[in-house]
């Protein structure tokens, strides 16, 4: 037996933040917050020590898609293998 996170309340913040969202009434691919942009500049510039451009940055709402457009970014287009690097 164990127990999953469902067993529990979720704290007031959360609530709140659900309700929000639910109250906005649009439950597409939205475009992101400002916020959503500090935590990407914080991540990347904590771990490789560049900020990201939100120009620069093409929001996908698929693997599918961002392959295609990763491989638009290329002269040669996609013609060998896509690697993940850490």
């Amino acid at each position: 037996m164990w127990v999953a996170d469902m067993d529990f309340r979720l704290p007031d913040e959360i609530l709140a933040e659900l309700h929000r969202r639910v109250d906005h009434g649009t439950f597409g691919y939205t475009d992101p917050l400002d916020d959503y942009f500090e935590a990407l500049n914080s991540w990347y510039s904590s771990r490789y020590g560049f900020t990201v451009d939100p120009e620069g940055v093409t929001l996908g709402a698929g693997l599918v898609y961002g392959i295609h457009e990763g491989c638009g970014l290329s002269p040669q287009g996609c013609t060998g293998k896509i690697e993940q690097h850490e």
